[in-house]
């Protein structure tokens, strides 16, 4: 019945219904959905052309199940075809929490380097420079 209202409700009004009924991923969502709306979902966020005059600091856990790490390293590879700068970590094993977590030491390094003019090395492949 949810799902029929999620049409119409504010989201805030969604949310609190979502959680009255104690519904959860785990409880709701089968993998071969996440894998299906990855499928479907992805091609609508692109980033080629997310050119950046400033560096990007991106920290991904690998187990993420909020922002989905295929999405996140599908910004990292077409912001750094773009041209952006970026800093980007895999952290293997946590979720979204717990690579924000992790990931303090790191990017407080880089807002440091950032904001002191230091150099950001760019974890971006080179760009092949030969057409295949």
């Amino acid at each position: 019945p949810l799902f029929e209202k999620a049409a119409r409700l504010c989201v805030g009004t969604l949310a609190r219904e979502v959680m009255q009924a104690g519904l959860t991923q785990a409880n709701t969502v089968q993998p071969e959905a996440v894998k299906t709306m990855a499928k479907i979902l992805l091609p609508q966020y692109r980033f080629n052309t997310l050119k950046l005059d400033q560096p990007l600091f991106v920290g991904t856990g690998d187990a993420d199940r909020d922002v989905r790490p295929e999405g996140q390293q599908l910004l990292v590879r077409e912001a750094c075809n773009a041209g952006t700068t970026i800093e980007a970590h895999v952290y293997k094993g946590e979720s979204h929490s717990g690579a924000w977590l992790v990931s303090q030491k790191d990017a407080l390094s880089f807002a440091h380097k950032v904001m002191t003019d230091e150099p950001i090395v760019s974890t971006c492949p080179a760009k092949s420079t030969t057409s295949p």
